[in-house]
């Protein structure tokens, strides 16, 4: 987790730094605008008596250079909100790791009674597990993944195909899951369990059947 949170704390602390790097050269650069434009209406107004030729140079010999500051200007500034959205992104990471996910929408609306399973195991709402685990942010994205949870798949072809995809996962992004945490009912089927190691190649951890509830307390107590 130590691991986790500093990888989180460097990448905020090098984007924030960075984005306030670019503010620094965006102001800068609307100083010079500023000032080409005051400079072009001093030159106006000094040759106001010249041939419309010298006026006509005068003029593209500043606006060729203000235009050139705009394009720049334009480019810095979206760095800057992609640096800055990295560093919010990783700062509710960081508060997700402290167990603050109010960043996160937890899908209150997909809470209901005839659900199945979906209130006694707290899937939505605050500080539930879909809260915790959802990092979409487009509405197709969170219907996908809230259908995800409420219609668990049972085809073993898919789930395999699901497990291919996180190893898959792993690869590209360089980060392993050494362990697998299971909870609730599903902690009780033994036979499962070691499947899951066995195919996985993963050490699967079975929690006591009632840390879904203790999660859940644990993280409310913890707020309040």
């Amino acid at each position: 987790m130590e691991k986790i949170y500093n990888y989180y704390q460097y990448i905020d602390t090098a984007y924030t730094r960075r984005a306030d790097s670019l503010k620094k050269k965006i102001h800068l650069l609307g100083s010079i605008r500023l000032l080409l434009v005051a400079g072009l209406i001093a030159m106006i107004w000094f040759f106001k008596s010249e041939d419309w030729k010298v006026l006509a140079g005068i003029a593209v010999l500043f606006i060729i250079p203000f235009i050139a500051l705009m394009v720049w200007h334009t480019k810095l500034l979206a760095r800057k909100c992609y640096a800055e959205a990295l560093a919010n992104l990783c700062q509710n990471e960081l508060n997700g790791l402290d167990y603050d996910f109010s960043a996160f929408d937890g899908a209150p609306e997909k809470s209901s009674a005839g659900h199945s399973f979906s209130l006694d195991l707290d899937l939505f709402g605050d500080h539930s597990l879909f809260q915790s685990i959802n990092r979409t942010v487009t509405f197709m994205g969170k219907e996908k993944l809230a259908g995800w949870f409420m219609q668990p798949l049972t085809d073993k072809a898919m789930i395999v195909r699901r497990q291919e995809a996180i190893r898959e996962l792993e690869r590209l992004t360089g980060q392993t899951w050494e362990k697998l945490y299971i909870a609730g009912g599903g902690a009780k089927n033994a036979l499962l369990n070691e499947l899951t190691a066995q195919y996985t190649g993963k050490e699967v951890v079975a929690l006591p059947i009632e840390a879904t509830a203790l999660g859940n307390l644990k993280i409310q107590r913890e707020i309040r």
